[in-house]
């Protein structure tokens, strides 16, 4: 296992609430760098969404992806998921680091994304 899972809504492409498929925000500043880099340090990039429900949708991602300048030759090499795939880290907007004890239902209800969401 050489993989690194992003989620793609907020932490790849900026996502600021419920937009349609078809009119997807730009990327976050760094995020297609970002990804040429870890395949340029030999890790596996997969791309998690609940986006990935179809084969028409892991298509309108590669789109996405090439249109906001990651080469063909890059794209080809990530696997677009609709589940949580095996991995060594995983970078998603919505996650909670588990330290050894779990939160509390009131600061998951209080939990925010980076952005605010």
């Amino acid at each position: 296992m050489n993989a690194i899972a992003i989620d793609f809504d907020g932490v790849i492409s900026d996502f600021t609430g419920n937009r349609p498929f078809d009119n997807l925000n730009p990327p976050v500043t760094g995020a297609i760098e970002a990804i040429r880099s870890y395949q340029d340090a030999g890790l596996n990039v997969v791309i998690y969404t609940t986006r990935a429900g179809s084969l028409k949708e892991v298509n309108y991602i590669s789109q996405w992806l090439r249109l906001y300048g990651l080469e063909n030759r890059r794209i080809e090499k990530i696997d677009i998921t609709n589940k949580k795939p095996p991995a060594i880290v995983y970078l998603d907007d919505r996650g909670w680091l588990f330290t050894g004890s779990f939160p509390t239902a009131d600061e998951i209800k209080a939990f925010k994304t980076w952005k605010g969401f």
